[in-house]
């Protein structure tokens, strides 16, 4: 079984110590396996997948988010998505890693505000701070599909639709967030991090709704719902001991997703 304790040294508490980079532990193991995907290999099964699942998308729909393959870039860790040509009308399409908008303070603290997965388009939302990458990332152009939602054309109606859907549900995500880090308890604000992942990744196609790649460091996770790496560690000790998670093989797996809900939603 996959050992998600941190040991720290010196300080118990990284708030206001020095940033690590990447000395601590992966919350799973550094080899992540493959999800599971729907849709085949394409660059755009994630994205077609999640925009099916807010509303069923016609032929031209699907045609017009399969013409977002051209010009694939890969992104290190900590690079930014967009470069200064994409954020003027160039949007990008997530393909493959994790990524995220980031707020770093003077003292290089810092709180993530959104994760970004497969099948997102950052550059086509609305989004104040640069996403960054938190592991390797590629991403594709998303011009075909930037065109057709800005065009009202009736034939694309329903890809609109869709869309439409997918920026509320984001806004949604936005809004759990503030209310995540301001009110929940540090075991509610993990368990519903991963419970907003899960079917996130599962609209998208790369889930069976039990098990997500899991790619990111407890220290990471602790930039995500506002907390120290060693009250992080408790709560996932914690979630492991009442069987609500386990990590293998750098995935997430969990066994009972009906129960990790109801303590995500506070309705234990």
């Amino acid at each position: 079984m996959t050992n998600i304790g941190f040991q720290p040294s010196g300080a118990a508490d990284r708030r206001g110590s020095p940033r690590s980079g990447g000395s601590v532990a992966s919350i799973g193991e550094e080899r992540a396996l493959a999800p599971p995907r729907s849709g085949g290999s394409s660059r755009t099964a994630p994205l077609e997948a999640r925009l099916s699942s807010y509303a069923p998308l016609r032929p031209q729909d699907v045609e017009v988010v399969r013409a977002c393959h051209d010009d694939a870039r890969s992104v290190a860790p900590g690079g930014e998505l967009l470069r200064a040509d994409s954020a003027h009308g160039h949007p990008r399409l997530i393909v493959s890693g994790w990524a995220a908008v980031v707020r770093t303070l003077a003292d290089g603290r810092r709180q993530i505000l959104q994760i970004l997965l497969p099948g997102d388009l950052p550059g086509l939302s609305t989004q104040i701070d640069t996403p960054v990458a938190l592991t390797q990332v590629v991403t594709t152009d998303a011009a075909p599909l930037a065109v057709a939602l800005a065009n009202d054309a009736p034939e694309h109606a329903a890809l609109r639709l869709a869309w439409d859907r997918a920026r509320a549900a984001r806004r949604k995500q936005v809004s759990d967030q503030i209310v995540r880090l301001g009110r929940l308890s540090a075991f509610e604000r993990v368990a519903s991090v991963f419970v907003e992942l899960m079917d996130r990744h599962r609209r998208a196609g790369l889930s069976d709704g039990r098990r997500i790649p899991w790619p990111l460091t407890q220290e990471t996770l602790a930039d995500v719902v506002g907390l120290s790496v060693v009250h992080v560690n408790r709560v996932l000790q914690q979630l492991r001991r009442e069987g609500l998670i386990a990590l293998r093989a750098g995935q997430l797996v969990v066994a009972d997703p009906d129960k990790l809900t109801a303590v995500a939603t506070c309705e234990r």
